[in-house]
């Protein structure tokens, strides 16, 4: 009897060990899950919508504050672009060669061809790295005015926005 009671002792003496160990798993996971911030795969890409729609809405507006476009313009540009987004999530498919929603706004008479052009220079300069440098938009936009699409003026207001914008 003795004996048995050690056992069952010793079955309780670790069956306690168990769940302290398991009570201390738990608890360090808890403190880990507490002390971390769980994003989804649908938050981040929410979040880097959010993050290129504030660098298009500076683009768009530097191009407006230059005169090249006006604020209707760049509302239906920013509309042209994200009604193709919603397409593309839509269907699913994305291919190598989407339609560009500008051609669409100059066919429509939105906008002029020098005024998508324009635009276009504007979305790639800001694109690329080293932009906070000037090193891209600087040529681009001396291109413009050699062009005489834009006035060494609104050459001006667009690098004063986009200094003001970084």
């Amino acid at each position: 009897m003795i004996l048995e009671l050690l056992k069952l002792m010793r079955n309780f003496k670790e069956k306690i060990a168990k769940a302290l160990e398991k009570a201390k798993i738990e608890k360090e996971i808890k403190q880990a899950q507490d002390d971390s911030i769980g994003l989804s795969k649908k938050s981040l890409q929410a979040l880097n919508s959010t993050q290129s729609v504030t660098k298009a809405t500076s683009t768009l507006n530097a191009l407006v504050s230059a005169g090249t476009i006006t604020q209707d313009q760049a509302t239906a540009i920013q509309s042209a672009f994200e009604a193709s987004s919603k397409n593309i999530q839509a269907s699913g498919t994305y291919t190598n060669r989407p339609k560009n929603p500008l051609e669409s706004l100059v066919s429509a008479g939105t906008i002029t061809k020098e005024q998508e052009t324009a635009v276009k220079g504007a979305f790639d300069s800001s694109m690329k790295p080293g932009r906070a440098e000037g090193k891209d938009s600087t040529a681009t936009l001396d291109s413009l005015v050699a062009a005489g699409t834009i006035t060494q003026a609104q050459e001006d207001s667009i690098q004063d926005s986009f200094e003001s914008a970084m």
